[in-house]
């Protein structure tokens, strides 16, 4: 790979190829923020080492990053159906046929660890690990391979991380040459070293004051990122009102998230049967079709397509009361499987941190709740979901 390495990558890619030599102990977490260089760095160690991409496995909280790491001819996955089997646990009481008083049939979830995986892979690299728990290391782990742990340490974490609050084995923090090139991941940069940031437009990154904000700004981006869900309803709902959507409706073409995992959903590729894409909680994209309804009707049938997908997901049932923010008392029969949406035209840094959108805006807000710390890891994780350009609002 040809590019010029800065002294953290040369130090990175010591440290990689004397652990992956010596084989010393299983996992090595190497930490650095996104204009680090992380990846290309990665990219020579395993050139140093003489891995063919054949032989590594990567694995991803980031859907749209899997499909990008598959478009690559890299062997990426998505790393819960990676990793696990989902096993659907009826309760037999809750079968109206069994009991005439059940409303609807309950079940939970079990997962279940994957026992082989594909012999050729001599490396594992999960990529945004600071969102990994300790159950699952303790799973990978079981595989017998050697793992490399890529972590943002300015990525907001999840509550239950565990490598989060640890000491990294290899820590890089110097900007690399070719990151340094990305206004993204200069405006990024500038947030967590205290650079004051100015008004003006910097190529691909705008910063822009809040009385120059027009809906425009709002519609042309693929995201709208806030800080407080009492932001976010204010901007899905003025966003719902200019479409002049009939709020007590649900319509086609909505943009919605999807707050709940269904693990029997999956789209496998027509092409490459390796690649899937799962409904999973943190999920954005389009409910392409919705069932004509009345007011009050609760469950309706829907399409919902991913933002990163070609394909959508078919025969789902969708909450409205849920999605509404309110209680009916429903007369309709409960479906086995239900999917709960929420608008989308805005989410909060928590929410989109697994995933990347082409074009961001930003509304910076002053939340007393926020510590310094918090407020630069807020800002961080939401201008780093850009991929193309990000806009933000002072």
């Amino acid at each position: 790979m040809n590019v010029t390495l800065s002294s953290d990558q040369y130090n990175a890619l010591n440290e990689l190829e004397y652990w992956y030599r010596k084989g010393s102990h299983q996992f090595i977490d190497v930490s650095g923020p996104i204009y680090t260089g992380l990846w290309d760095a990665l990219q020579v160690f395993l050139e140093y080492v003489g891995l063919d991409p054949r032989e590594v496995m990567y694995l991803s909280y980031d859907q749209r990053t899997v499909l990008e790491l598959a478009y690559n001819r890299y062997h990426g996955y998505y790393i819960y159906g990676k990793l696990y089997k989902y096993d659907r646990n009826v309760d037999l009481d809750s079968i109206p046929v069994i009991n005439p008083h059940s409303t609807h049939l309950s079940y939970t979830w079990t997962k279940r660890i994957r026992q082989k995986i594909d012999k050729r892979y001599r490396l594992i690299v999960v990529l945004d690990a600071s969102l990994l728990n300790g159950r699952m290391l303790w799973d990978l782990s079981k595989y017998g391979l050697p793992v490399v742990l890529l972590r943002d340490p300015y990525l907001l974490p999840d509550a239950d991380s565990y490598i989060y609050t640890r000491e990294p084995n290899v820590f890089l923090e110097e900007p690399s040459e070719r990151m340094a090139r990305n206004p993204v991941h200069t405006l990024a940069y500038s947030v967590m070293h205290d650079k004051r940031l100015t008004v003006g437009s910097f190529q691909s990154a705008n910063v822009i004051r809040r009385k120059d904000l027009h809906m425009y700004n709002l519609k042309s981006s693929s995201m709208n990122l806030v800080y407080t869900q009492e932001m976010r309803n204010i901007i899905n709902d003025a966003y719902r009102s200019t479409m002049k959507r009939n709020p007590i409706y649900t319509y086609a073409n909505e943009r919605v998230y999807v707050a709940d995992s269904h693990y029997q959903e999956i789209l496998v590729n027509t092409i490459e049967k390796k690649v899937k894409v799962y409904l999973q909680k943190g999920m954005t994209g389009t409910l392409t079709k919705v069932n004509r309804h009345a007011a009050i009707t609760r469950y309706v049938p829907c399409e919902f397509q991913p933002d990163y997908y070609h394909e959508p997901f078919t025969e789902l049932v969708l909450d409205r009361d849920y999605l509404l923010h309110r209680e009916t008392k429903s007369r309709q029969l409960i479906p086995d499987d239900v999917v709960k949406f929420e608008y989308a035209y805005a989410l909060t840094p928590q929410l989109a941190r697994m995933n990347h959108w082409d074009d961001v805006t930003i509304i910076m807000e002053q939340v007393q709740e926020f510590d310094e710390k918090l407020a630069k890891l807020m800002s961080y994780t939401a201008i780093t979901r850009a991929i193309r350009s990000v806009t933000v609002v002072l």
